[in-house]
């Protein structure tokens, strides 16, 4: 499925995020939900997992 999106400007300190299911995911496409601040943003990313031939873990 390609879906295609209108330029979208990403202010400063703010994140654009898409789910993994486009057809149904709730994320930064979406008009309300918008990018998302970096305050809001908690965890960290431990591993890359695709594609298979770039799987590593992440420091």
């Amino acid at each position: 499925m390609q879906q295609t999106m209108p330029v979208t400007t990403i202010e400063e300190d703010h994140y654009f995020v898409m789910g993994d299911n486009r057809a149904v995911s709730l994320d930064s496409r979406d008009r309300v939900m918008g990018t998302i601040p970096l305050a809001n943003i908690r965890g960290q990313a431990v591993g890359v997992y695709w594609p298979l031939n770039r799987i590593r873990t992440l420091r």
